[in-house]
């Protein structure tokens, strides 16, 4: 791996979503395994060091929920009455 100045007390890897439903995908540039080969080497280089590492999985729910997720409401709207801006005395 080429050289890489962390660091340990300012710096964390974050991997986020490698795991198999996303990484059975064919990706590019790289190929999935070459992304975990290096996540992986970056992982221990990082833990090495002491350094934090962070693995994230998105997670959504299944059955009737998986249609209707927050993310996807309308934001509420203002009330028409209500001044935007600054208030004047």
């Amino acid at each position: 791996m080429p050289s890489l100045r962390l660091f340990p007390k300012s710096t964390a890897l974050v991997l986020i979503d490698l795991q198999k439903g996303i990484t059975s995908f064919q990706v590019e540039p790289h190929p999935t395994e070459v992304v975990l080969e290096n996540a992986s080497l970056l992982a221990n280089e990082f833990r090495g060091l002491n350094a934090p590492v962070f693995l994230i999985r998105a997670a959504f729910p299944s059955g009737p929920l998986a249609l209707n997720l927050v993310t996807d409401a309308k934001a509420p709207l203002l009330p028409t009455n209500r001044r935007v801006g600054p208030s004047r005395p």
